[in-house]
């Protein structure tokens, strides 16, 4: 839980520093929306790509194991 939270704050700090990059290179035009907005989906575009990158590097071994019992009835 604690790991999840500490990418969550890496991601939004990231997402932070994209938003501000951007956002130096526009005029300011005072809605805040709009820019809360920007910043949830960048955080969001984040933490999916680190899903779908941890899930491509995780691999799923299956072992089946199969009991066979033999009972001999000699008589």
């Amino acid at each position: 839980m604690a790991r999840a939270r500490a990418e969550d704050v890496d991601a939004l700090e990231r997402a932070v520093k994209r938003l501000r990059a951007a956002d130096a290179s526009t005029a300011d035009d005072g809605h805040g929306y709009a820019r809360v907005n920007a910043m949830l989906r960048a955080m969001h575009f984040e933490r999916t790509s680190r899903a779908r990158a941890a899930a491509a590097t995780t691999t799923t071994t299956t072992t089946t194991t199969t009991t066979t019992e033999t009972t001999s009835n000699a008589t």
